[in-house]
């Protein structure tokens, strides 16, 4: 899998995803980490597992897994909302990091921005009904 896979930067060219590629940044984390809190304030990134897996939990609550290669907390590069779960990883797990201002640079730009940031709150909204039923 490649970052134009990923729903966000399906709309990218090949220079846009280059370009990125060269500024998301690496993250590493030891088994059982906290990577973000529930209710803490924004730190304005998103993350994409590069490697293994992590736990989503709301509430003390376990809710769900995600694996590699999916995309999480991108609402972080459209509003500065406090965090809505907390996330943990389960074992020693790579994370690419993307930034909220690199990827408004890039996207403001674009014709389709807000029809990027409509996807990105549908899907939010859409995680939102599903954790809550």
């Amino acid at each position: 899998m490649e970052l134009q896979d990923l729903y966000i930067f399906e709309w990218l060219s090949k220079d846009e995803l280059s370009y990125f590629s060269l500024i998301i940044q690496n993250e590493e984390y030891n088994a059982w980490d906290v990577i973000l809190k529930e209710w803490e304030e924004s730190d304005d990134k998103a993350y994409i597992i590069e490697s293994w897996e992590v736990e989503i939990f709301r509430w003390w609550e376990k809710v769900t897994d995600l694996w590699v290669w999916e995309l999480f907390w991108e609402i972080a590069l459209i509003t500065h909302e406090p965090r809505t779960a907390t996330v943990k990883t389960k074992t020693p797990t790579k994370l690419l990091t993307l930034y909220k201002d690199d990827f408004l640079m890039l996207y403001e730009k674009s014709w389709n921005y807000e029809e990027i940031k409509q996807k990105i709150l549908k899907r939010i909204q859409d995680n939102f009904y599903w954790i809550r039923n």
